[in-house]
């Protein structure tokens, strides 16, 4: 039997794993991350769990600074799309540099650049892999490019000064 979300003034029909997944995708949203975390686990655990109830189980563990845990849901996540998703490359990138893993971010996280030419954040990110890589010259370049798509972003100060220090020698 299908549940029914209801959604603004439309409805969804969708099976219990689509509706824990969306679930804890608005807990997520909403801050609530263990919670969310909690839910999605549920997902996980369904016959035919999705890769998106993956990625966003990944995407709450990083919530959690969790990076282990989040690198174990997005690799599940990755193996169960049938193409390389750019968010997934992305959060599996991010994890992957939260669990001190610098070498291989670095390599996710170029993939993820191709995959999502327009999200800054990615190459922000390839910048601080590089950065812990001591690829200083490729670190200060990435993180320009951040600067330049996205020159009023709330970590812009801290990325300008990492740069100045970097470009500095």
């Amino acid at each position: 039997h299908a549940r029914v979300i209801v959604i603004g003034s439309g409805a969804i029909g969708c099976s219990a794993l689509d509706h824990l997944t969306q679930l804890g995708r608005t807990m997520l949203a909403s801050g609530q991350v263990k919670e969310a975390a909690r839910t999605l686990k549920q997902a996980t655990g369904l016959a035919g769990a999705s890769a998106d109830a993956f990625y966003w189980l990944g995407e709450a563990h990083l919530g959690m600074e969790k990076p282990l845990l989040a690198m174990e849901s997005l690799r599940e996540a990755l193996g169960r799309s049938p193409d390389r998703r750019g968010d997934v490359s992305y959060a599996y990138g991010r994890a992957m540099l939260g669990a001190g893993r610098a070498k291989e971010a670095a390599e996710e996280l170029r993939r993820a650049r191709k995959l999502l030419p327009d999200a800054p954040e990615v190459e922000r990110d390839l910048g601080y892999a590089l950065h812990r890589l001591r690829n200083y010259q490729d670190a200060a370049r990435s993180l320009r490019a951040y600067l330049a798509a996205s020159p009023d972003a709330a970590d812009a100060g801290e990325v300008r000064a990492l740069v100045e220090k970097l470009s500095a020698g």
